[in-house]
């Protein structure tokens, strides 16, 4: 035989409507708009927190490539692409794809990312790759 839920029904739409605080009229006293306002807002928030990582990823490639062109850094003629390469490639620097604190260093350490480049670039022309 089966057994009974731990909660009752009563309780289960008690914890439900509390979670509806602030919907309008039947959104928040009525048991199925309840419960329908209650699914569609988690489907909404799984759909928000998805954009936000991803806008924040593009924030990030934009800020990199912003310093990329700065005029002190353009000497090395670096794109995104071919500065994640260079990343990627190089074993001394753990940032690969951490697009995070790349545009961090980018944005509040201009002169650290320069050196950075600096040294990539010089560590691309003596490394036997490429």
């Amino acid at each position: 035989m089966t057994r009974a839920g731990k909660a009752s029904t009563s309780q289960k739409r008690k914890r439900l409507r509390k979670k509806a605080k602030g919907n309008y009229v039947s959104g928040r006293k009525l048991y199925k708009t309840v419960k329908e306002r209650n699914m569609r807002a988690a489907a909404e928030s799984f759909k928000g927190r998805k954009q936000k990582k991803r806008e924040n990823h593009r924030l990030q490639i934009i800020r990199i490539n912003n310093s990329l062109h700065l005029e002190e850094n353009k000497k090395y003629r670096l794109n995104f692409s071919r500065f994640i390469h260079l990343l990627k490639l190089n074993t001394e620097v753990h940032l690969g794809g951490n697009f995070k604190s790349v545009s961090e260093i980018a944005i509040n350490y201009p002169e650290r990312f320069s050196e950075l480049l600096n040294y990539l670039v010089e560590s691309k022309k003596t490394s036997p790759i490429e």
